[in-house]
């Protein structure tokens, strides 16, 4: 998935969001969740799986872990 055209605070939101969904909220997975998440996650093209990596120094992402 492109996100050249998409301004970069979005991509930084969607990126963050769904980093944080797909790390759950210490209550479980949403049912079949998990492939759909892995799926989005798979379409980031550099800049958001380079952002994806750097949500993990983010305390709220690091919590989950």
């Amino acid at each position: 998935m492109s996100h050249a055209f998409w301004p970069t605070n979005l991509v930084r939101q969607y990126v963050q969001t769904l980093v944080t969904a797909f790390l759950t909220n210490g209550n479980g997975e949403v049912f079949a969740a998990g492939p759909i998440y892995l799926d989005l996650i798979g379409r980031f093209d550099s800049q958001p799986a380079s952002l994806a990596l750097r949500a993990f120094a983010n305390t709220e992402t690091s919590s989950q872990l």
